[in-house]
C-alpha cells in the first residue's frame, strides 16, 4: 500500500485547520502548508509510504494526549466524560486513508459489509431503527413470536484487542506491513493527558506498559470495528442465529440476525412458523450467550445494565380477537388476583455473559414500554405514545430555558432550529403512530414557546404549523 502526492493533498487541503492533533506540535496547519506545495507533498507521501510499505512507523506516532469531553453539557462527573485520543495529524490521515477509505470501500465493492450493519456509508441510524420498527409490525400482523435482545458493547473501541483485530484486518486484504504501522504505536502509546491546569509530563503506558484498543479519535477504529462486527455476524449467521423474512409476493426469503449501529446491537430470534413462547426464549438466550461469546474473544464485553430483552408474544383472546400474553397477565393479576397461565412470562430469565466466565441476568421488557433504542422508544405493540411524551418534556424543558434566559429573538430562532426541532424531528420517519396521533402534534407543549419567537400567540393552529 502506498501514499501517492494526490492522496495528500486532496486530503489536507479539505481538512481543518483549527482541528486539535499532534503532541509533538506539528499540526494540521503545517501539513495543510505543505499540500499547496508539489515537491513538499510528494516527500510526505513518499515518507508515509516508506511507512505503511515496512511498518515501521515513528517514534512519534506511539504518543497521544488524552482529552475529557463532556457526554452531556455541564455534567462534568470523571465517569461520565469521554475520552478522546489526539493522535499525530500524519498518523491519523494514514488510517483513515488505508482503513477509512480504500478498506472500506473495498469491501463495499466485493459485498462483504452485512446488511445487519447500518454505520457504514449511506445508512443511517433512522434506517436500523425503522427496520427494527417494520418487524414488530410483522410479528404483529402474522401473530408469531417475536425475541428482541438489545446488547450494548462496553467501551466499544476501547477493549477491541489488539490480535484479533490484526487478523481481522488481513483478512479483509489488508497488508501485514499496513496492519503493523497502525497497531503497533497503539500498543506501544505513551498517554499523556491534557486537564484545565494544562498538560501532563509524565504519561502512562508505553513500551513497557503496552495496552489494548483501537483508542477513540483514531481514524482507523470504526472501520475496524465494522469489519469485526461483520465477522462476528457471519459466524451468527452460520450458528443459524436470526430470523427469516419472507416476501409474500416473491417468496423471496432472507435472514437476518439483527441490526448493528456501532456498539448498539438489536438481537432476533423466532418468527418461524413452527415457534412458540419457549422456543423462540431458548433461540433468543442462544443467540445472546453466542454474541456475547464472540465478543469477548476481540477483547469487548457487554454491560448488564444496558441490556435488555422483549418478548413479543400475542395469544387469542376467546373472542376472535388478539392480546399480548403479558400485558393480558398483568390485567388479570391487578384484577382478580388470578394465577398465571402455564406460559407466564415471567417464569423466563434471561442473561448475558461475563469476561470472568461468568452470567449477569438482565431486564425483560413489557411490551408496553421501551427503551430508547437508536434514539426512538420503539414499543412492540407499535404504540408512540412514550416517545411522544419525551418529545413534549423536551419541548417544555427547552422553553423553560429560554424563558428564564435573556437573548434576543434571532438567537431563539437559532437555537430553535438547530437544537430543540433537529431532535424532535429524528425518528420521526420511523415512528408507527396513526395519522391523527401526528395531526395532533405536540399537543399545548409548542403554544407556550411562540412567545419567545416573536410569534403571536392568537394565530390559529393552521398558521402555527405552516
Amino acid at each position: 500500500i502506498s501514499v501517492s502526492q494526490d492522496d495528500f493533498q486532496y486530503y489536507w487541503r479539505r481538512v481543518k485547520e483549527r482541528t486539535s492533533s499532534s503532541l509533538s506540535g506539528i499540526h494540521f496547519g503545517h501539513y495543510k502548508s505543505m499540500a499547496h506545495d508539489d515537491n513538499l507533498s510528494q516527500l510526505m507521501a513518499r515518507k508515509l509510504s516508506l511507512t505503511t510499505t515496512t511498518g515501521a512507523s515513528p517514534d512519534r506516532w506511539a504518543r497521544g494526549l488524552s482529552v475529557m469531553l463532556e457526554k452531556i453539557a455541564g455534567v462534568a462527573v470523571v465517569n461520565k466524560l469521554r475520552a478522546i485520543l489526539l493522535l499525530e495529524a500524519d498518523f491519523n490521515f494514514c488510517n483513515k486513508l488505508i482503513f477509512g477509505h480504500r478498506m472500506i470501500n473495498s469491501a463495499r465493492e466485493e459485498g462483504m459489509i452485512p446488511e445487519e450493519i447500518f454505520s457504514s456509508k449511506g445508512k443511517t441510524a433512522e434506517d436500523a431503527i425503522l427496520q427494527q420498527v417494520l418487524l414488530y409490525d410483522i410479528a404483529r400482523v402474522t401473530k408469531r413470536p417475536l425475541l428482541v435482545a438489545q446488547v450494548d458493547a462496553a467501551q466499544c473501541y476501547d477493549r477491541v484487542a489488539l490480535p484479533a483485530a490484526s487478523l481481522t484486518l488481513q483478512a479483509f486484504k489488508v497488508p501485514n506491513c499496513a496492519v503493523l504501522s497502525m497497531l503497533r504505536p497503539l500498543h506501544n502509546m505513551e498517554f499523556f493527558l491534557r486537564t484545565g491546569y494544562g498538560q501532563s509530563e509524565s504519561y502512562f503506558g508505553g513500551k513497557e506498559d503496552g495496552k489494548q484498543g483501537l483508542a477513540q479519535g483514531n481514524g482507523a477504529a470504526p472501520a475496524t470495528w465494522q469489519q469485526t462486527s461483520t465477522t462476528i455476524v457471519n459466524v451468527q449467521r452460520r450458528s443459524g442465529h436470526g430470523v427469516t423474512i419472507e416476501c409474500p409476493i416473491t417468496r423471496k426469503s432472507v435472514r437476518q440476525v439483527g441490526i448493528l449501529y456501532v456498539d448498539d446491537t438489536n438481537l432476533w430470534a423466532g418468527l418461524d412458523e413452527d415457534d412458540d413462547l419457549f422456543s423462540t426464549a431458548a433461540k433468543g438466550q442462544a443467540s445472546i450467550s453466542d454474541w456475547g461469546g464472540l465478543l469477548g474473544a476481540t477483547g469487548g464485553a457487554l454491560k448488564g445494565e444496558k441490556c435488555g430483552v422483549t418478548i413479543h408474544h400475542q395469544s387469542a383472546d376467546g373472542k376472535g380477537g388478539w392480546v399480548y400474553t403479558d400485558q393480558q397477565q398483568r390485567r388479570q393479576g391487578e384484577t382478580d388476583g388470578a394465577e398465571m397461565e402455564d406460559n407466564d412470562l415471567s417464569s423466563l430469565a434471561f442473561h448475558v455473559p461475563t469476561t470472568s466466565g461468568a452470567t449477569e441476568p438482565i431486564d425483560k421488557l413489557p411490551t408496553n414500554k421501551a427503551d430508547n433504542n437508536l434514539g426512538l422508544f420503539a414499543r412492540p405493540d407499535g404504540k408512540a405514545d412514550q416517545h411522544f411524551e419525551q418529545m413534549k418534556e423536551r419541548v417544555t424543558t427547552w422553553t423553560a430555558q429560554i424563558k428564564s434566559g435573556h437573548i434576543p429573538v434571532r438567537s431563539v430562532w437559532m437555537s430553535y432550529s438547530c437544537q430543540l426541532w433537529s431532535g424532535l424531528r429524528y425518528g420521526l420517519g420511523a415512528c408507527s403512530t396513526p395519522i391523527a396521533r401526528l395531526k395532533k402534534g405536540l399537543s399545548s407543549a409548542d403554544f407556550y414557546l411562540l412567545s419567545s419567537l416573536g410569534v403571536t400567540r392568537s394565530i390559529t393552529r393552521e398558521w402555527r404549523y405552516l
